[in-house]
């Protein structure tokens, strides 16, 4: 406001100069008034107006009579007055290139401020795309682990099968293996060439087989296992002595041709029409055996025509061995006959092997 009542005031100064040097008439002029801040009224106030001789009369804007002043007082007045505008003035311009200066590091804050905030938000995202790109490779290793878990289900699932018949096999577990063998049993080569399943044995080679020889006595049971040969026997004589014993001959369709009224009364028969060596291993394990001393086992024939797995079909036919003895009996094994449709000389070698491991006694024709 100061500043702009400067203008007003040197032309006030400039009027009243002229009236002083006469060049001029003077002209009283009203002077406007000004809303002067209370720090330059109190400046103002110690100004002293002295009298003078010089003295006119001043009119305000509505024509009163305003005090009489002398002028060279209110000369030096302005005087003083100028000074203080002047003074203000420089005291606004320092204002300004502060607040200017304020304003410039305001920017200067904000702007690094804002920079931070720029480099925070970049690395919040970088840290998010990382996290993101982790749950992904997690993610990927689940999915991965599934599927080879899943794999492994399938070769296990696929492995089921086969190994079923195995685990029936285990269910029956013992320590007892009591060696009560009535004498040693020989069968020997009776067997017809070229038989089939559906054929049958010839009745007067079985009734040989089980003949009793009354000459023969009964041996101890531990003399009987000291003289029971390590090798399988092949007897030449078709005789078999079975006197003071039960026995329980079981197998397949080939056993169909004996009739069991016709053998001695101690011997019973079980035919399996079709039986595999888990058929008939079945069989045994449902039967009571108390009453038996020795099992005569035939069976195989099918297996073979069926092509089972070698090494499954004497695991199955050992777990048979083993149920035997436990039931404290003795096993006689009797070979696979030829067969017209398969070759069974590899399940017949793997029997061989398998009782002469076991120290059974098998009867068998290459």
């Amino acid at each position: 406001m100061f500043l702009d009542c400067c203008p007003m005031i040197t032309n006030g100064l400039e009027t009243i100069s002229q009236a002083w040097m006469g060049t001029v008439n003077f002209v009283p002029v009203a002077i406007p008034i000004i809303d002067i801040p209370d720090d330059i009224q109190a400046q103002v106030k110690d100004i002293n107006l002295t009298n003078s001789e010089d003295e006119s009369t001043c009119l305000d804007g509505t024509g009163n009579t305003l005090p009489q002043l002398n002028i060279r007082d209110f000369v030096t007045t302005l005087d003083k007055l100028t000074t203080v505008v002047t003074n203000l003035k420089d005291k606004v311009d320092e204002l300004e290139i502060s607040i200017q200066a304020n304003n410039l590091s305001n920017a200067s804050s904000i702007q690094i401020l804002n920079d931070r905030m720029t480099a925070l938000a970049k690395v919040r995202m970088q840290h998010d795309q990382q996290s993101m790109n982790k749950m992904q490779d997690i993610e990927a290793e689940i999915q991965n682990v599934n599927k080879n878990l899943e794999k492994k289900v399938n070769m296990l699932q696929g492995k089921t099968q086969s190994i079923s018949d195995k685990i029936k096999l285990y269910e029956v577990e013992t320590i007892k293996l009591q060696k009560s063998f009535m004498p040693e049993e020989n069968l020997g080569n009776q067997c017809t060439p070229m038989l089939d399943e559906d054929q049958t044995i010839p009745k007067t080679i079985c009734e040989t087989i089980l003949q009793e020889h009354s000459h023969e006595i009964e041996q101890s049971i531990n003399a009987d296992i000291n003289e029971e040969p390590q090798n399988p026997v092949y007897d030449t004589q078709p005789k078999l002595p079975l006197s003071g014993s039960r026995v329980l001959i079981a197998g397949s369709s080939v056993l169909k041709g004996i009739d069991p009224s016709k053998l001695k009364d101690y011997i019973d028969v079980h035919v399996h029409r079709g039986a595999n060596v888990l058929d008939l291993y079945e069989d045994i394990r449902n039967m009571d055996l108390s009453t038996y001393n020795t099992i005569i086992i035939h069976v195989g024939g099918n297996d073979a025509s069926s092509k089972m797995n070698v090494q499954q079909f004497v695991d199955i036919f050992q777990e048979i061995i083993n149920f035997v003895r436990c039931q404290n009996c003795r096993a006689i094994v009797s070979g696979i006959l030829p067969r017209i449709q398969c070759d069974v000389t590899e399940y017949n070698t793997i029997l061989k092997q398998m009782c002469h491991y076991n120290d059974v006694k098998i009867h068998i024709k290459l």
